[in-house]
């Protein structure tokens, strides 16, 4: 018996040996960066102290398909009541909140409830699309890698706290954006094409878009301290937590009023804490996915459905963008009016990271930090793929084309030596030069094109200075130098028959900038369309005023006195004309338009 029981006992230390050489032959996990696990966190807090002048409020987590790797605080939910960040603080994902919509398709779509390259007309009432202007059909996979040809929608993205929000097909057919691109043309990212996926979403489903999220994602992952209505009804108690952070700038200046709410909840109005964004991250990629029936389906999901042009470089994968480190990981970002956040994974190793900051607009951690978990793009295989820099002025595709906010959102590009650092794709397609980028492709401006944005744009620029000029020199200070040579040589004051009409002139390119002004104001603080829509009638109302005046201009021109004022009256007559056309290309007129 007790021979047995020596033999039992070695056989026992001779596995364990086993078990332990395998381990040591194995050694220490390693990240994609190459940093040792254990030690990642040693060079976070390092990377967050060399950053802690610009640092507001910080949670993040990295982890693994096994488990969590390294998770921390830090900074502040509330700078000025020096109210510290914890696990209670609950930050805003903003549009990270889409991969809970392309989730819950990709259930649907296991369940054989939707067909990914199915007409979306399937799945929604009869004329619910309003705004169409090509005849090829939208798939949910247009909506999915944002090709559905939707121009951008930045009216009614937020509403303020205590103002009631319609159900989300109110929302979505209340200012619906034009469709300017044909579908699958362009990859143009798009707030409304996640939504309208939301609304497929509760069609199919039959309950509201944040209860199926609820009872189909957040509770199987134990998500308890996460809510997604527009205004955190469905859970009261991240509602009254959101209350308790406070918003601030990329470099620490305190954002007064950042609470809000988003009528197309389902792009970005998710909001919890830390633990429960690290659950979701970790059932992307633990294996089985609690997400998922089917294993095949968790893969399929990673699975390319868009490519950087000819390359065979997937760009994105049922809604997770490609972003570009050592190696190469799918994840969203997300911004609000107060916050950012990111979350990224490497399938391949089933390693990712989930940030979250109370800060509009940051990259140093939502961007730059993540490089301690994925590495750096210059060590990556496609480092080398662009070597040059494409000459010549972009627009981004994702912009309003037409419309009055078509000049709010005709930002141009050049692309610079910081572009080499991630990847994209330089094509021609239909005759034209584009830039395949992720969430946007850049289009080249052709010379006609350069040529015409900047003649409107400058003539529009110059035409101001020219009427500051004109009603300070001409009219207040010229009118008190001519009274007083007039007086001194007791003489009538000379005629100028069109000097009224040059100062009218120029107090109505005065009002058009006024005018102009506010409304860009009122864009960019998030008013509702009802307040800033008389805007739009008054650049019409101004436009007719601008052509009467040009019209008496032309009729009276042979009345026109000595040279100087024959010079005034030309360059009034054509900065005024400028203006008109800025009015007219940029259709500033349409209010039924916006």
């Amino acid at each position: 018996m007790k021979t047995k029981l020596l033999s039992i006992f070695f056989l026992a230390l001779m596995l364990a040996s086993l078990c332990i050489g395998k381990v040591s032959a194995q050694g220490p996990k390693i990240l994609p960066s190459g940093i040792n696990y254990a030690e990642i966190g040693q060079h976070i807090e390092a990377f967050v102290a060399e950053h802690q002048a610009t640092t507001a409020g910080l949670a993040l987590a990295v982890f693994d398909s096994e488990g969590t790797i390294y998770k921390n605080f830090f900074g502040h939910a509330d700078l000025e009541a020096n109210f510290p960040v914890t696990q209670d603080t609950v930050f805003e994902w903003g549009s990270v909140s889409k991969l809970l919509v392309w989730v819950s398709v990709m259930q649907l779509e296991e369940q054989g409830l939707i067909d990914l390259e199915a007409d979306i007309k399937t799945y929604l009432p009869d004329g619910f699309l309003t705004n169409l202007k090509y005849p090829e059909p939208i798939s949910m996979l247009n909506l999915m890698n944002h090709t559905p040809g939707f121009q951008e929608k930045i009216v009614n993205l937020f509403i303020e706290p205590g103002v009631e929000v319609n159900n989300l097909a109110e929302n979505l057919q209340d200012v619906p954006p034009a469709q300017v691109y044909r579908p699958g043309d362009l990859h143009a990212y798009s707030n409304w094409g996640v939504a309208l996926a939301g609304y497929i979403v509760e069609r199919i489903s039959g309950k509201p878009f944040f209860q199926y999220v609820h009872d189909a994602i957040f509770e199987p992952l134990g998500m308890k301290n996460t809510g997604l209505a527009p205004d955190l009804s469905d859970n009261p108690a991240v509602s009254q937590a959101r209350k308790q952070l406070r918003c601030y700038t990329s470099d620490r200046q305190l954002i007064a009023d950042c609470l809000f709410q988003i009528p197309l909840y389902p792009a970005g109005m998710v909001t919890g804490t830390l633990e429960d964004f690290l659950s979701f991250g970790r059932a992307l990629v633990k294996t089985p996915s609690p997400l998922f029936k089917s294993p095949e389906t968790a893969e399929r999901l990673f699975q390319p459905t868009a490519y950087f042009g000819d390359s065979g470089v997937g760009l994105n994968s049922h809604g997770f963008w490609a972003h570009f480190y050592k190696v190469r990981t799918l994840g969203h970002g997300g911004n609000t009016a107060g916050g950012s956040s990111m979350l990224q994974i490497d399938p391949l190793s089933g390693t990712g990271m989930v940030v979250m900051t109370n800060q509009a607009t940051e990259k140093t951690y939502n961007a730059k930090m993540l490089e301690l978990v994925f590495g750096k793009f210059s060590d990556s295989d496609l480092a080398g793929y662009n070597t040059a820099i494409p000459a010549g002025v972009f627009r981004p595709a994702r912009a309003v084309v037409t419309g009055p906010l078509s000049l709010a959102s005709n930002s141009l590009a050049v692309m610079d030596a910081s572009d080499l650092e991630t990847f994209w794709v330089l094509e021609q397609k239909d005759g034209r030069e584009r830039v395949v980028y992720a969430y946007t492709d850049l289009v080249r401006l052709s010379t006609g094109e350069l040529i015409l944005v900047g003649v409107l744009w400058g003539g529009l620029v110059l035409g101001i200075l020219f009427a500051l000029i004109n009603l300070l020199g001409d009219g207040l200070i010229g009118s008190i130098v001519r009274r007083l040579r007039a007086k001194m040589a007791g003489q009538p004051l000379p005629a100028d028959p069109q000097r009224r009409w040059r100062l009218l002139s120029s107090a109505l390119q005065i009002l058009v900038l006024i005018n102009l002004a506010v409304l860009f104001i009122q864009v960019m603080t998030y008013q509702r369309l009802q307040s800033f829509l008389w805007q739009s009638v008054l650049f019409g109302v101004m436009g007719i005023g601008i052509i009467v005046l040009m019209v008496y201009s032309l009729r009276k021109i042979r009345h026109i006195g000595t040279a100087k004022q024959k010079w005034m009256s030309a360059a009034s007559f054509i900065f005024l004309c400028l203006t008109a056309l800025n009015i007219l290309h940029w259709q500033l007129y349409r209010f039924w338009a916006f």
